[in-house]
């Protein structure tokens, strides 16, 4: 058996063996950075971002429970990565960005994730 699955690593990581995530950003760097460019078209952006969602999952590691698959959560963060980075730069063309691909996410989005997607849609069309 092996035990090196993805919610094995993290909850390791969640535990506080911080050097395993080295093997998630190993596993999923490429993977991610082609979400991220694909959804922003640029690559600056997106290498940034990468950083950005590997560091979310640390700081925010005592949220993952292990009962859903590591790359869904993982790919959450990445989805609001991109939102908050389009708040911050407050760039209509971002929105229209997440909006569009938000289906793309691979396992897709569970109801509360599009509950969630739809307020935040309204927010950013606030603003």
């Amino acid at each position: 058996m092996n035990t090196l699955t993805d919610n094995w690593i993290m909850l390791k990581v969640k535990d506080g063996d911080l050097d395993r995530m080295g093997l998630l950003f190993a596993r999923y760097n490429r993977q991610l950075y082609g979400f991220l460019f694909h959804m922003t078209y640029k690559r600056e952006a997106a290498e940034d971002m990468v950083q950005m969602v590997f560091y979310k999952m640390l700081k925010y590691r005592h949220t993952f429970t292990g009962e859903g698959e590591f790359i869904h959560w993982m790919y959450s963060i990445a989805r609001n990565t991109i939102i908050d980075e389009a708040k911050k730069n407050k760039k209509h063309s971002q929105h229209d960005v997440v909006d569009d691909h938000a289906d793309r996410i691979p396992g897709g989005i569970d109801t509360a994730d599009q509950i969630d997607k739809k307020e935040q849609k309204i927010e950013l069309h606030r603003q």
